[in-house]
């Protein structure tokens, strides 16, 4: 779970390119995934476009950059309300230059502001939304995209001319590098990090030739040692959106998709850039798998038992619940509730405050109401979770009366299944 923590960061950074960088492929691994607008965010005063997107516990928190003015200075960040984007708070950011990402540090509690061509990033409090610092990043340039591994308190770097850098969270120092190269016609946007990976959005440049297309978008997943697992393909939205990042929240799972929409003229001059928030367009389903047990009883007659999987008016889908939501109050189906379902197995018990888990071994508490992202990845997987009963075998005391005999026989404790 995140703590409260920003960074805004406005960078300007530079590498030495090795003459061997290789343009990456398009992944033949890569999968559509639909998404649905939720709604829209106004431009903050002085800027002309969204350029990066981070989540908090509280906000989401969006960088935008000034008009393409060389004379304009003025950046603004919008900090958003997740229930209903409605905005919390505008910050003005001068002498910033063209803001690009951000990223929220979850250790620190702070937020840091990053921009592409300053040589400082500008660090914020995440709960008070004041300003704290000015960093500078030393000896850098040319930094477009930043993200933070908050287990392992490390930076991931984009550089502009398509390097990567892998740094330590405190001083910036190099660990590793690997390639970032778009592919050709795709230009590089921004990172998240999130359940170990790497997320690395890529558009289609848009040009006059094909239509001033944003699309398709394509997104990298890379493994923490830089090795791409699948790429991934937004559905559902037009031409016209430039997809400029993605951002998860960390407590609920739940993905947002930050666009700009472009209207353009026939001489492709844009009219008009509303910011737009997308988040998946996918369910969360739960089976539950009596793991050799057995439906003694249950609540209702729609419950029943086909296999291994207890249903639900004959499906073994028992729960469904939207991509980023919180399961009912109750969370969790109690496993030997006879108001809910009661499954039994002869010598065993669920156990206690790990009544359910998942065939990798992570574990549940029933009746608790967790978030759709504490069981699966949906950038990765449909999200189907099968959740097992978790037994153990019931232990007993065995006990020995002399029966008018003379001596004593220690108590023996005995596991249901073992021998004694």
């Amino acid at each position: 779970m995140k703590r409260n923590v920003y960074y805004l960061i406005v960078l300007s950074i530079c590498f030495v390119i090795p003459s061997s960088v290789l343009a990456l492929s398009v992944p033949s691994n890569t999968s559509n995934i639909a998404v649905k607008k939720i709604g829209t965010v106004p431009l903050g005063t002085g800027a002309s476009a969204s350029q990066g997107i981070e989540v908090t516990d509280k906000y989401i928190v969006i960088n935008e950059s000034r008009p393409n003015d060389s004379t304009a200075t003025t950046n603004a960040v919008q900090v958003v309300n997740k229930d209903d984007l409605s905005v919390y708070k505008t910050i003005i950011a001068d002498d910033l230059g063209h803001g690009n990402d951000v990223v929220y540090n979850s250790v620190t509690n702070e937020l840091y502001l990053l921009s592409g061509n300053n040589p400082t990033y500008r660090v914020y409090d995440s709960n008070a939304l004041t300003f704290k610092s000015n960093v500078k990043v030393p000896d850098l340039a040319s930094i477009s995209s930043i993200a933070y591994d908050s287990v392992n308190e490390i930076f991931y770097l984009h550089q502009y001319y398509q390097r990567l850098c892998y740094v330590t969270s405190n001083t910036f120092e190099t660990i590793r590098t690997f390639d970032t190269a778009p592919p050709t016609g795709y230009e590089s946007q921004s990172f998240e990090f999130y359940d170990d990976n790497l997320y690395y959005t890529l558009i289609n440049t848009p040009t006059a030739d094909n239509g001033y297309k944003y699309t398709p978008a394509i997104i990298y997943v890379f493994d923490e040692n830089g090795s791409v697992v699948k790429g991934l393909m937004p559905t559902g939205i037009t031409t016209r959106h430039e997809l400029e990042g993605i951002a998860v929240d960390e407590v609920t799972g739940k993905v947002y998709f930050l666009y700009n929409y472009w209207d353009y003229n026939k001489n492709g001059n844009n009219g008009t850039t509303p910011i737009e928030i997308w988040t998946m367009d996918s369910d969360v389903k739960f089976k539950l798998n009596v793991n050799g047990g057995a439906l003694a009883s249950a609540h209702g007659d729609t419950i029943g038992q086909s296999g291994d999987y207890i249903t639900s008016s004959g499906s073994t889908t028992v729960l469904t619940i939207a991509h980023g939501a919180e399961l009912p109050y109750y969370g969790l189906p109690d496993y030997n509730n006879s108001s809910q379902i009661n499954i039994v197995k002869t010598g065993y018990h669920a156990v206690s405050g790990k009544e359910w888990k998942l065939a990798s071994g992570k574990t549940y508490h029933q009746n608790k109401a967790y978030y759709a992202g504490d069981f699966c990845n949906a950038l990765l997987s449909d999200c189907v979770v099968n959740l097992y009963v978790n037994w153990t075998p019931n232990t007993y005391t065995i006990k020995f009366d002399s029966n008018g005999g003379m001596g004593t026989i220690s108590d023996v404790s005995a596991t249901y299944d073992t021998s004694t």
